[in-house]
């Protein structure tokens, strides 16, 4: 398998959401927003993204799915924001803004899923560098 570094073309146009679920059967989503992410992809066909850039694609579901069998792993670098659910529980809220990075684990909640979201264009680089797409 080849390996590529995925990375979106403009700064602050992708975000992170996770979704968090208690045993009373309650949910919401926080979106955190980052300057940028880097995405490693192990295939051995050579990426091509074409995402819809007003409504976002979930990358790793997408990459995922246009490339099934491949590896995929993710960093994202320098939070720009957060976005608070209106059906968050008041005492969550309090304690994310006083510490945006909470581990809400530690009030009984689960994560359910985590989504990395992209809202512009990718550009992929081979292993050694030079960019592919």
């Amino acid at each position: 398998m080849k390996e590529y570094l995925i990375t979106p073309d403009y700064k602050y146009n992708v975000s992170e959401r996770t979704i968090y679920a208690n045993y009373n059967g309650r949910n919401f989503t926080i979106e955190r927003y980052y300057e940028t992410v880097e995405i490693i992809m192990k295939c051995d066909e050579e990426p091509v993204i074409d995402i819809e850039h007003v409504f976002g694609a979930n990358m790793i579901e997408y990459l995922s799915n246009k490339y099934p069998g491949c590896e995929l792993e993710y960093s994202i670098f320098h939070g720009s924001g957060i976005e608070y659910p209106p059906n968050i529980p008041e005492e969550i809220r309090e304690k994310m803004r006083a510490d945006p990075y909470y581990d809400l684990t530690d009030d009984g909640w689960v994560v359910r899923a985590t989504e990395l979201w992209g809202y512009t264009d990718f550009s992929t680089f081979s292993k050694g560098g030079a960019k592919s797409t």
